[in-house]
């Protein structure tokens, strides 16, 4: 992460962020609401042809002035219109916001919130809603891992950041505000902002072949909720080891003693980034889901997130490198343990 600001938990700048946190969402939460309410449409079958418009009209007792502009909206694919929203009140928003506060801070907490509210949005649309089968098990099990991914993500953020909001940014922006210098105000829109569309909107297709598909449980499904169900069971074990690791570095700072230089046990032992593995295999176990239901090209979006979840980890590994106490251990860390696949090392697990 970047450096860190000072600010207390009961301070006034942190409740102010905390506010934001949730002030920033509600033009999309109200637009969705409107919409949802205002707007009766043809429902929606799977396709993704962009361009098309379905038939959208007033619906009955409905005599707001906006409501015609909110069906219009409504007749738009659902996909298409997620994206509209998400550049508007996310990459936008966000990056104005960032401008006034000097950080990209915003983004790391909606990063675990962005997921579970585009498919909300997706599963309330008039060309959605009135089909999509909340209870049938394939389209409940994706939700509520959805959930529990996000609660996850969520705690692990909360625990990281100790419930200070805006007192860093990520240490990968914070490098290029550094790179970028006085640029930096225009290129981060696309740098921190628009790359994130990308990737969480992509990430999210996939729950439109969901929440639209009525086919009957299969031996695929029960393949793609395993694999979720791993990954998200693996990446908390592996926050939890990372959190318990740093907490107890801090307190052998604290008492002048010499620090551990680095975490090689637990799931730590069997791969150098299984945080990242446990992430990429719930996100592929969702575009499981939809590729079992033929349409394997929706994980075009996970793909993506993988390419820069791998940039991400040679980052990270390069920062480590870059420190002097850190380098020897690292490189012989580097050499003994695979980076994502625990390739080998499951079978040495007992064997000493």
């Amino acid at each position: 992460m970047g450096v860190w600001e000072s600010s207390g938990h009961t301070s006034e700048r942190n409740a102010l962020n905390f506010a934001l946190i949730f002030a920033v969402a509600l033009p999309a939460v109200l637009f969705t609401s409107s919409m949802s309410a205002s707007c009766e449409c043809q429902t929606s079958a799977i396709n993704f042809a962009f361009t098309a418009r379905a038939q959208c009209t007033v619906a009955a007792g409905i005599s707001s002035p906006n409501a015609e502009f909110l069906c219009q909206a409504a007749s738009l694919h659902p996909l298409a219109l997620l994206s509209v929203i998400f550049l508007l009140n996310v990459s936008v928003l966000f990056w104005l916001v960032s401008l006034v506060q000097g950080s990209t801070w915003l983004i790391d907490p909606y990063w675990t919130l962005c997921p579970p509210l585009c498919v909300a949005f997706l599963a309330v649309h008039p060309q959605i809603a009135p089909v999509a089968a909340l209870t049938h098990p394939r389209v409940f099990n994706a939700l509520l891992l959805l959930v529990l991914w996000s609660v996850r993500l969520t705690h692990s953020y909360l625990r990281r950041e100790e419930f200070c909001f805006g007192a860093r940014e990520d240490w990968r922006f914070a490098e290029m505000r550094n790179e970028w210098g006085s640029l930096w105000w225009l290129v981060s829109l696309p740098l921190a902002y628009l790359s994130q569309q990308v990737l969480l909107v992509g990430l999210v297709v996939p729950y439109y072949v969901v929440l639209l598909s009525a086919e009957p449980w299969s031996f695929g499904d029960t393949g793609a909720l395993l694999c979720c169900a791993a990954g998200l069971t693996i990446a908390y074990a592996a926050d939890s080891e990372l959190y318990e690791f740093m907490s107890h570095n801090a307190l052998r700072k604290e008492k002048g003693e010499e620090q551990l230089p680095l975490l090689n046990t637990g799931m730590w032992y069997l791969c150098r980034h299984p945080n990242y593995a446990g992430e990429q295999m719930f996100w592929w176990g969702v575009a499981a889901f939809a590729a079992f239901l033929g349409w394997p090209w929706t994980a075009v979006g996970t793909v993506l997130n993988s390419l820069v979840l791998l940039r991400v980890t040679h980052m990270t590994e390069a920062r480590m490198l870059a420190k002097p106490e850190r380098k020897h251990v690292y490189k012989a860390y580097q050499t003994s343990t695979p980076m994502w696949l625990p390739t080998g090392k499951l079978f040495l697990v007992g064997s000493d």
